[in-house]
């Protein structure tokens, strides 16, 4: 709710019919979507954490158990929402020896609202860095704003090693490619060009937000995230990860050149081969994606119900779903961009130096997944190499592909 306050403002002003052209403001229908789904999500989610509808939140800081509810719903008891304290009234105060242990359901609804409270200022960040952002996006500046969008965000690994390659992978990919679309949109590049941009924003922002409901809602992510942080902490100080970090980034910054290369990309005829092989380019990345979340999506839900092996739906013909999905987004993105860049009427040696990177890229994330596949094989077969349904499951399905370290 807090959230959209502000971006209704600021997005109404930005459609304003006072406003000088209506390119001028390309960014708007991206904003209107971002304010959407951020309210249908924060709404549902505040529903899912506490167990009632999200207008009966309006009533946590009632000072008493029988003033009826702002919007009829009856006496609204303060016992009802024991995670949240009410500043109207005075705290009981016991000694700490006296203090009870909270308990565990409780606590879980303490973490699952802090995950609100952390989307909604993610929220009110994006909106503020946004505005700052597109100031900054014309031609010349484009590629110094990119390279700082992909090194930056990576740089949360100085504060948990885990977030270079989880927030850091998410957040640089969706705002550069944001940078890249705003851009492309203000200077009518083609629609598939845009369509490839937004592709990558569903990446990361989809990205951002399963790992942040893996993170606040299953006990099991946080230990291994504080796991990977304490052997971190072991090798050395917190400056002896900027080599990582930076690599990172570059590797990010690749990820997202094609991008780059498709915005350059020539309107041709609705049947000509290249336009065909284009379109089948995109949707193929698009297809990886689906794949790719579907997985994520089906492996959480079903091990929210049974720990054990997953081999239904997905996962009994794509053992590793989530790994392959990626492959085959970010391959079918690089060619799209490659295909835009020998399609073009002139080279240029800034679009050269784009076709190298995004070449680079392309190699260093398809590496690290096959790496990512081969590791997952090898502890799935150590743990259930002697079960007929494991047995079964690898002989009637793919494991994508994977390269041992």
């Amino acid at each position: 709710f807090f959230s959209a306050c502000p971006m209704a403002t600021y997005y109404s002003m930005d459609l304003a019919p006072v406003a000088p052209a209506p390119n001028q403001r390309p960014w708007a229908p991206v904003g209107i979507g971002v304010l959407a789904f951020t309210m249908a999500f924060v709404a549902a989610y505040s529903w899912a954490a506490t167990g009632y509808a999200p207008q009966e939140l309006y009533t946590l800081t009632v000072p008493t158990s029988g003033v009826r509810s702002i919007v009829g719903r009856g006496p609204v008891p303060m016992a009802r929402y024991p995670f949240v304290p009410n500043p109207m009234r005075p705290q009981a105060t016991t000694a700490p020896s006296e203090a009870a242990p909270q308990e565990p359901e409780a606590e879980e609804r303490d973490v699952k609202t802090l995950m609100v409270v952390r989307l909604t200022a993610f929220t009110l960040l994006c909106n503020a860095a946004q505005r700052w952002i597109i100031e900054l996006l014309s031609i010349a500046h484009l590629p110094y704003v990119l390279l700082g969008m992909c090194l930056l965000p990576p740089c949360l690994g100085f504060w948990k090693s885990e977030y270079t390659v989880s927030y850091g992978y998410g957040t640089a990919t969706a705002l550069s490619a944001l940078a890249i679309y705003t851009s492309a949109a203000h200077f009518g590049c083609a629609p598939l060009a845009l369509a490839h941009c937004i592709l990558i924003i569903l990446y990361g922002v989809r990205l951002n937000l399963y790992l942040l409901y893996r993170e606040t809602c299953i006990p099991k992510f946080r230990l291994f995230r504080e796991r990977i942080e304490e052997r971190a902490t072991q090798r050395g100080p917190r400056l002896a990860r900027a080599p990582f970090v930076v690599s990172c980034g570059f590797l990010y910054m690749g990820l997202v050149a094609p991008l780059m290369l498709s915005a350059s990309w020539a309107s041709l005829s609705a049947g000509h081969p290249m336009t065909i092989i284009f379109q089948a380019l995109i949707g193929l990345a698009y297809l990886g994606f689906a794949i790719a979340s579907f997985g994520d999506l089906q492996k959480s839900y079903a091990k929210s119900k049974n720990p054990g092996l997953v081999t239904g739906g997905i996962y009994s013909w794509l053992r590793h779903p989530n790994y392959t999905g990626e492959q085959l987004m970010w391959t079918a993105s690089f060619l799209a961009g490659a295909l835009a860049y020998f399609s073009a009427q002139a080279f240029t040696l800034a679009q050269g130096a784009y076709l190298l990177v995004s070449l680079l890229g392309c190699v260093g994330i398809n590496f690290v997944l096959a790496q990512a596949t081969a590791q997952l094989e090898k502890r799935q077969a150590e743990k259930y190499g002697n079960d007929d349904e494991y047995k079964s499951w690898i002989g009637s399905s793919w494991a994508g592909f994977g390269v041992s370290q």
